[in-house]
């Protein structure tokens, strides 16, 4: 199950380095995320491409924001689960909603119309 690193990013958290890639893809952005030293193992997970937010900017109530998979989420994610855990897994995790992992509204920057 080794991926290929080329279009990947490197994050190293704790002195562990670990690469992850993003893509956006039918209104998700998927985010695959795994150890330089373990390619037996990958998270997976997806987000909304999109958030609105019920607050006032621009005159409107309800702003549209594009949502921004940073290393920051990348590491979030690394760390709920662990590093030395995530070194002994195998095969692939699938995380479901990003959402569940980090705090999106931290994570989005607006839409200009």
């Amino acid at each position: 199950m080794a991926l290929n690193a080329k279009g990947s990013r490197k994050i190293v958290v704790d002195g562990h380095e670990f690469r992850w890639r993003a893509k956006q893809r039918s209104g998700f952005i998927n985010l695959t995320i795994w150890p330089s030293a373990n390619d037996n193992l990958r998270l997976t997970g997806r987000t909304h491409y999109t958030y609105d937010f019920n607050d006032e900017c621009s005159g409107k109530y309800i702003c549209t924001y594009q949502a921004v998979i940073t290393s920051r989420v990348v590491k979030a994610i690394i760390e709920h689960f662990g590093i030395n855990e995530l070194h002994q897994q195998k095969g692939q995790i699938n995380l479901g909603a990003i959402e569940n992992y980090f705090d999106m509204s931290q994570a989005v920057r607006s839409l200009a119309w």
